[in-house]
């Protein structure tokens, strides 16, 4: 079989001199660096005019040259076996091994090193083997194998051969195949062989073509059995079966196959100069970049054939690590220094869907995206203002291209996105080290989503800069049987803004359209732990009419809904992220926050004696002051259900004027804000009871010894105070709204 990734094959065969004469200049290495296959089938002609080498001479200098430049001696790929191929340069020759594999099994009788190998006994592919362990990680669901349509699917068991010494040949790719396909009702019991109108076998490739009729049988709950077996293998002892639902979607086996997704003519990243002050370049459009870096890799008119708007899913048969070689070249940056990144908000997969839909089907298998770049790495980013939100995979309707009268009746839920059974990672889930503050905090975040009904279903997010940022209203996105963990900043950010509105100065003047609706996040059976700032962020452009024209007051503010599930962070004040972000204005409550667990601990401490500490987990580490961030509001819209509880609902009064104006915020009993003058602390046990600052408000320094005080007329703060799960605070100066988790040991 041919390897479709280019091997880098060093070389070194360096000639020994006992004298170089003086001045003279000879070759001593010859270092093959792209387009030569160490494999291939019987009968393969070579192209070497794709090859390219490094020559070293014996000064030490190098040369890049190409196929062109370089002697090929005879290769004869006719018999299967290990053949010589010579390359020479400059009166230089180095031998190269190439094996050459049969395509049918041929009797046993296999030629050349390999004369008189017989199969031994037949095993699942290694991708398959991972596929039953890989189950153990996620929630337990009984989902079938999912397969394709779109390309065959290649289902090549793994050959165990002897040779005529009873030695096993560790490789033996391609061999032909007898195979069956079985369509399984739903009973699960009774099944039928199909022919071609399910599935076109080709049994040279040991591939399986399914048809959109095999995608309906599949939709009704009914599954597909296949069975395979070398061609001289013995049907009772060598046939292999794996049952499937086919899907719509192209079969990924190889990172570079994930570009089919992008469909969208995002802007493009460039370099970042003093003299240049711009991330993108106007006339670098992503989709022609993804077309030609797609059809140069796998042949003209890939792209066309596969991906584009038609392509509606991906099913990933394998773990992946993407690349910058898996990446089109101008997709990546190039500082002087030798660095490399991404430009900031970039979609490295940017997918833009239509009422088709889209999903990817992760079949328990990983993608670790830690060997790509973060962003670029220019000045001011780390430990001053900017950290990266460029996203991995990006998901989002457009609607640019919709009228006034198409956008207010625009409905999101016609666009469909499904992530279901794949883990995602980035970074070292276990660090902590200050040294890698950049790689963390400027590294990628794993989804974006945009104006789409979207769902996350038993599913892993781990250890990316930021989990997912969900943008804009008139968007859902349900966290079901999910795990999110270890995010450098916060699990779930979500930035309500009114991008409908967008266009017209005259529409932007306008008030809020009644077809605008809320973001909605959903988390069902899912654990969201161990993140850098709050577990969900909420962050809402609620400006009125009259400010400026970029803005729009969003009249319906986030919506959080958690059920079963554990959220939980874990803010010390120690963490390399924190001191990392001292300067952040945008996450300068943290700080403040933390000013705030002496508070709570002498309120505690005051009622009966006991201790109370904002912690992360139920048991705290020793003297260190812990907080659970569950959820903030940077500008106070959100409402926030806990297992159909409503712990916080201040959507319809922004804590950003409750110190100018006397609005009081729900379930407070109708307390004025702006007669606190300072944050205020509100207990979920009683809503009604709230305490707060006697001194000052959050521009007094932390490290100033705070005391509690009590509204006129409120009941009078008791222990019981603490006794809840939750805690919401309400900070005027810092415009946010934040629910707390603390733990109060029991009596």
């Amino acid at each position: 079989m041919k390897t479709r990734a280019f091997l880098l094959i060093t070389l070194a065969l360096i000639m020994c001199f006992s004298l170089v004469a003086c001045g003279d200049k000879s070759v001593t290495k010859i270092e093959i660096t792209e387009g030569l296959s160490l494999s291939c089938e019987v009968g393969t002609t070579y192209d070497f005019s794709k090859v390219k080498a490094t020559v070293t001479y014996n000064d030490g200098s190098t040369v890049q040259v190409t196929g062109d430049e370089l002697e090929f001696g005879a290769l004869d790929t006719s018999t299967v076996g290990t053949k010589v191929l010579t390359v020479t340069y400059d009166g230089f020759t180095v031998n190269i091994d190439i094996k050459v594999f049969g395509t049918t099994l041929g009797g046993g009788d296999q030629g050349g090193d390999d004369d008189g190998a017989e199969l031994y006994g037949v095993e699942m592919p290694d991708s398959l083997v991972a596929y039953d362990t890989n189950k153990n990680r996620f929630t337990d669901k009984t989902a079938v194998y999912a397969v394709g349509d779109a390309n065959p699917f290649t289902f090549r068991l793994k050959l165990l051969m002897l040779d005529e010494n009873d030695n096993y040949v560790t490789k033996f790719e391609a061999y032909e195949s007898v195979s069956k396909v079985y369509l399984v009702e739903v009973d699960g019991t009774t099944e039928t062989e199909v022919g071609t109108d399910y599935v076109t076998i080709d049994e040279t490739k040991n591939t399986f073509d399914f048809t959109p009729a095999a995608v309906a049988a599949s939709a009704e709950g009914k599954t597909f059995r296949i069975a395979t077996c070398p061609k001289d293998g013995t049907a009772a002892t060598d046939t292999r079966s794996i049952t499937v639902r086919v899907v719509s979607g192209y079969n990924v086996t190889e990172a570079k196959e994930l570009n089919l997704m992008t469909n969208a003519n995002n802007l493009m990243p460039r370099p970042y100069t003093a003299d240049d002050g711009e991330r993108h370049n106007n006339a670098n459009r992503q989709l022609a970049i993804v077309k030609a870096f797609v059809n140069n890799n796998y042949g003209a008119n890939y792209y066309e054939t596969y991906g584009g708007n038609a392509l509606t899913g991906i099913v990933i048969h394998g773990d992946l690590a993407p690349t910058i070689n898996d990446l089109p070249e101008p997709y990546i940056i190039r500082n002087q220094d030798g660095s490399v990144g991404f430009g900031d908000a970039f979609e490295v997969y940017a997918r833009r869907i239509g009422e088709e839909g889209f999903a990817i089907y992760g079949n328990y298998y990983t993608i670790n995206t830690s060997n790509l770049p973060t962003m670029n790495h220019i000045p001011e980013t780390v430990g001053g203002e900017t950290s990266s939100n460029s996203q991995m995979f990006g998901f989002a309707y457009d609607p640019d291209s919709l009228n006034e009268a198409e956008r207010r009746a625009f409905d999101y839920t016609k666009y469909k996105c499904l992530i279901e059974n794949w883990a995602l990672r980035d970074n070292d889930p276990n660090s902590n080290n200050e040294a890698e503050n950049a790689r963390h905090m400027l590294g990628l975040s794993c989804f974006y989503f945009r104006h789409v009904d979207a769902k996350i279903d038993n599913s892993i997010v781990e250890a990316f800069s930021m989990g997912m940022m969900v943008f804009d209203c008139n968007i859902k996105v349900t966290i079901e049987d999910s795990t999110l963990n270890n995010s450098w900043m916060t699990h779930v950010y979500v930035y309500a803004h009114n991008q409908l509105q967008n266009f017209g100065d005259e529409l932007r003047r306008q008030d809020p359209w009644d077809t605008l609706t809320p973001v909605e996040i959903d988390v069902k059976n899912s654990s969201l732990t161990k993140c850098g700032g709050p577990v969900i962020m909420t962050h809402s452009k609620s400006m009125d009419s009259t400010a400026e024209l970029d803005r729009y007051n969003i009249n319906a503010g986030s919506v959080i809904t958690v059920t079963d599930s554990t959220l939980e962070s874990y803010v010390t004040g120690t963490e390399a992220w924190f001191k990392a972000y001292e300067s952040m204005g945008a996450l300068k409550y943290a700080l403040d926050l933390q000013g705030m667990a002496p508070l709570v601990e002498q309120a505690a401490t005051a009622f009966e004696g006991q201790a109370s500490t904002i912690v992360t987990t139920r048991e705290g580490y020793g003297e260190a002051k812990f907080m659970n961030l569950v959820c903030a509001g940077l500008s106070g819209s959100v409402k926030y259900i806990v297992d159909d509880v409503t712990i916080m609902d201040n959507r319809d009064a922004y804590v950003t004027s409750y110190m100018k104006d006397p609005l009081p915020i729900p379930e407070l009993g109708g307390a004025s804000l702006a007669a606190l003058g300072a944050p205020l602390m509100q207990s979920t046990v009683d809503r009604s009871i709230v305490a707060t600052y006697l001194q000052g408000n959050m521009d007094t320094p932390r490290e100033m010894i705070f005391s509690t005080g009590i509204l006129a007329g409120q009941p009078a703060l008791g222990a019981d105070f603490f006794q809840g799960d939750l805690l919401n605070f309400y900070m005027g100066a810092a415009n946010i709204s934040v629910v707390m988790g603390y733990f109060h040991p029991a009596a």
